[in-house]
C-alpha cells in the first residue's frame, strides 16, 4: 500500500509520536498512588491511541513498548530499592532486576500496540471500537501468567476511590473498569480525529458522554445484609524490617502485639488479625507462644489470625496464616498459594540464578495448594467451643500479602462460601514508597467486586476496614502502631462477577476475534482503513 505524503505532525515527526507514547505512560502512572490523580486514568491512553492510528504494526509495537516502559518505571519505582535493600544485592543489581521486570511487563503493551496498529491499517477508526477489548486481553489479562503472574497496576485500579466506578466492579471486576477507561479514550480519539466523517464525531462524543453519566450517577445503596454483625480488629504492630531480626527486640515485638490484642478484646472484638509474619518466632513450633495467646483469648472466647512462617515436615517453609482459639490453639492453617516473584521465589531459576541470594535472604518458601477459605464450620460471633447452628457459620476468605491482587482467586473463595474477606500483609519491605497505597487500593477492589466486607492487617500499614461497596471505613497511616476496630455483617449474596468471573474476558475475546476477522476480510478484498484522501 502506498500512502500519500501528509503534513500531519504525527506522521512527519517520529520523535513527537514517541513523545506522545511516553506521555501516555506518564499520565497513566500518575493516576495511581502516590499521585493518585484518578481522572488521568480516563485520558491517559488518548496520546497512545492517537499515535497508533498512524503506525504500522512494527512501529505500533515500539510505541506500545515505550508507553509501557515509562508507565512501569514510575509505577514500580520502588522495586529496585526493595531488591537492593532487603535482598542485599546492591543497587546496581537491584535496578537490573527492576528494569527486567519493567521490560517484561511493557512487552504486553507492545503486543497491544502492534495489534491495534494492524487493525487500524485495515479498519480505520472502526478499530478503536476494539481497543478496550484488546487492552484488557493483551496488556492486562495475559500478565496473569509469565513468572507466575504479576497483575499489578491494572488501569482500573486507578479508580479505587471513585464510587461510581466501584459499583460497576461487581459486574465485571477491575477489568470492566479498565475496559471503560480505554473505551472513553478510544471514543475521544475517534470524536476528535481531524477530517473524519461527522457521524464518527457525534457517535464518539455521545458514547463517551454516556460512559461519564453512568459513572457520575449517585451510587445506589447496597441492599442491607440480614444477620448479626461480627466485631473484628486488625493489629498493626509497626515492626520495621531492620528491627524484626534483632534478637534483643523479639520479646518487645511480641509484647507490642499482645498489648494491642488486649485493647481489641476490651473493645469486644471476636476476631483479631495479626499481620503476615507477625513475629520471628514460629507459632507452630512454639508451645509457649500458643499458651500465652490462648490464655489471652480464653476469657472472651475470641479467636485470632496469626501470620507466621511454618516449617514443613519434608523440608522448606510456607508463609502461613493460623486460626487460633482458646481451646484448641491452632485450629486451622492456610498456606500462601501465590508466592511473590523475586521475594519468596525465583521464577525461571536456571536463567535468573543471580537473583537467588535475594530469596535466600527471605526464605525457601513452598506454595500452598488450596484457595484460602477458613472457619467453614465456625460461627465467629460465638465463643470458642460453641458450635455453629444451621446456616450460621461465618467462613471467610484468607489472602496473604500479594494474593489479594488476584481477583479470580478471591472470587473463588466467595463462591466456596466466604462471607467476608480477611487479608494480612507485611509491607515494611516497601518503606515509605507508593507501594503500600497501591497494594491497599487493590484490596479495595476485591471488596467491591465481591460485595464483601474486607478487614486488613498490615505490619507497618496500611491496615483498614473496607465496606462491600468499596468505601474505606477505616485506614491507618504508615509506620505507626495502630489498632483498627469495627463491625461487619457476613454476607451470602453472590455478585455477577463472582458467579461469572471470566464473562468479560470471554466477551473481549469474541470482540477481538470479530475485529481480526473483519480486518482480514477487508484486507483480502483490497480495502484499507487508511486512505490517501481525507474522509468527508
Amino acid at each position: 500500500m502506498t500512502r500519500a505524503p501528509s503534513s500531519d505532525l504525527w506522521s512527519r515527526y517520529g520523535g513527537r509520536r514517541a513523545g506522545a507514547a511516553a506521555l501516555s505512560g506518564l499520565l497513566a502512572s500518575q493516576a495511581f498512588p502516590a499521585a493518585d490523580l484518578a481522572p488521568l486514568g480516563w485520558v491517559a491512553l488518548i496520546p497512545l491511541l492517537a499515535v497508533l492510528c498512524h503506525d504500522e504494526p512494527r512501529l505500533g509495537a515500539w510505541h506500545g513498548l515505550l508507553q509501557g516502559v515509562v508507565f512501569y518505571l514510575f509505577l514500580l519505582s520502588w522495586i529496585p530499592g526493595v531488591v537492593a535493600g532487603y535482598g542485599g544485592l546492591g543497587l546496581a543489581l537491584g535496578w537490573s532486576v527492576g528494569l527486567l521486570l519493567v521490560v517484561i511487563l511493557a512487552s504486553f503493551h507492545a503486543l497491544f500496540g502492534a495489534c491495534q496498529a494492524w487493525l487500524h491499517a485495515r479498519l480505520g477508526l472502526t478499530a478503536l471500537l476494539a481497543a478496550p477489548a484488546a487492552w484488557v486481553l493483551l496488556a492486562e489479562w495475559l500478565r496473569n501468567w509469565p513468572l507466575g503472574g504479576f497483575p499489578w497496576g491494572l488501569l482500573g485500579y486507578s479508580q479505587h476511590g471513585i464510587p461510581g466506578m466501584l459499583r460497576l466492579a461487581s459486574w465485571g471486576g477491575v477489568s470492566l473498569l479498565s475496559f471503560l477507561l480505554v473505551g472513553f479514550s478510544a471514543l475521544s480519539v475517534a470524536a476528535f480525529s481531524p477530517g473524519k466523517r461527522v457521524w464518527w464525531r457525534r457517535t464518539g462524543l455521545l458514547l463517551a458522554a454516556l460512559i461519564l453519566v453512568l459513572v457520575l450517577l449517585p451510587a445506589w445503596p447496597l441492599p442491607p445484609a440480614a444477620g448479626e454483625p461480627l466485631a473484628v480488629a486488625a493489629i498493626q504492630g509497626n515492626v520495621r524490617q531492620d528491627e524484626k531480626w534483632q534478637a534483643a527486640r523479639r520479646g518487645e515485638i511480641l509484647d507490642r502485639h499482645m498489648a494491642l490484642t488486649r485493647r481489641a478484646l476490651a473493645g469486644g472484638a471476636r476476631l483479631i488479625l495479626w499481620p503476615e509474619s507477625s513475629t520471628v518466632e514460629q507459632i507452630s513450633a512454639s508451645p509457649s507462644l500458643q499458651v500465652r495467646l490462648r490464655n489471652l483469648l480464653h476469657p472472651s472466647g475470641a479467636r485470632a489470625i496469626v501470620g507466621s512462617v511454618h516449617r514443613l515436615a519434608g523440608g522448606g517453609y510456607t508463609n502461613a496464616a493460623f486460626l487460633v482459639d482458646a481451646q484448641d490453639s491452632l485450629l486451622e492453617r492456610y498456606d500462601k498459594v501465590h508466592l511473590v516473584p523475586f521475594g519468596e521465589r525465583v521464577p525461571l531459576p536456571e536463567l535468573l540464578f543471580f537473583v537467588e541470594p535475594l530469596v535466600e535472604a527471605v526464605g525457601d518458601f513452598r506454595p500452598g495448594e488450596t484457595a484460602g477459605l477458613m472457619g467453614r464450620d465456625l460461627d465467629l460471633r460465638r465463643p470458642a467451643g460453641v458450635s455453629a447452628g444451621g446456616g450460621e457459620a461465618t467462613p471467610f476468605g484468607m489472602s496473604i500479602c500479594y494474593e489479594i491482587i488476584y481477583g479470580s482467586m478471591v472470587a473463588e473463595q466467595v463462591r466456596q462460601g466466604a462471607t467476608f474477606l480477611a487479608t494480612i500483609t507485611n509491607d515494611a519491605w516497601f518503606g515509605r514508597t507508593a507501594a503500600p497505597a497501591q497494594h491497599f487500593a487493590m484490596a479495595v477492589l476485591r471488596a467491591a467486586e465481591t460485595r464483601r466486607w474486607l478487614v486488613r492487617a498490615a505490619n507497618t500499614g496500611i491496615s483498614g476496614l473496607v465496606a462491600p461497596d468499596g468505601r474505606v471505613v477505616q485506614a491507618t497511616g504508615l509506620f505507626v502502631p495502630a489498632l483498627v476496630q469495627g463491625t461487619l455483617v457476613p454476607r451470602q449474596d453472590l455478585t455477577f462477577y463472582v458467579r461469572h468471573p471470566q464473562a468479560l474476558i470471554q466477551a473481549c475475546v469474541m470482540i477481538l476475534l470479530l475485529a481480526v476477522a473483519l480486518a482480514a476480510f477487508r484486507n483480502q478484498h483490497g480495502h484499507t482503513g487508511r486512505s490517501s484522501q481525507p474522509s468527508r
